[in-house]
């Protein structure tokens, strides 16, 4: 059974209970977010970390998603909706961008994402595995995950836009000493 669908040819009202979906935003550059909906509603809402103290969630516009109906237990997706809906309500729409691990990421009892001196902020991508790790499913070994070469200047180049936008001199340090 096919797993990974394109949001023109299978629109997100497909999506069960749980979708993890890519946005292509340039040639190098992907944005990605969980799909998640309660049993009644018509369509699911994309809970994504835009940028910087920007998390949102809300009805996925109608642009060229590839959405990944993942290969987990129904219930198992339930607790992914509901940590996304907890992670939102706890979080007051704020989480801070930066390069940190994806894991423990989140107070378990209230969500709130738990910063501290090694834990500044996480990127789009991050924020889908810390919230699959929230909740015991974890996607990637985090210890083997490969570094790319264009990894550094990317980092480079997120903490210049990140100054550019007003993140705090604090922040910026921070994130430098995750790159």
């Amino acid at each position: 059974m096919e797993r990974i669908y394109i949001s023109a040819e299978c629109p997100f009202t497909k999506v069960k209970t749980i979708a993890v979906a890519i946005l292509k935003t340039d040639e190098k550059q992907r944005h990605i977010g969980i799909l998640h909906r309660k049993a009644d509603a018509s369509r699911p809402l994309l809970l994504d970390l835009a940028w910087h103290h920007r998390l949102r969630n809300k009805e996925p516009d109608d642009a060229d998603y590839l959405w990944v109906d993942p290969v987990i237990s129904p219930r198992r997706a339930l607790q992914v909706a509901a940590k996304c809906r907890q992670v939102w309500n706890a979080n007051d729409r704020r989480i801070p961008y930066s390069f940190s691990p994806p894991n423990d990421c989140f107070d378990s009892a209230t969500g709130i994402f738990l910063v501290s001196p090694d834990r500044v902020g996480l990127t789009c991508a991050t924020l889908v595995l810390a919230i699959f790790d929230a909740v015991g499913l974890r996607l990637i070994d985090y210890d083997t995950w490969p570094k790319r070469p264009d990894d550094r200047e990317w980092q480079l180049n997120m903490i210049k836009l990140l100054r550019s936008h007003g993140a705090s001199d604090a922040h910026i340090r921070a994130v430098e000493g995750e790159v």
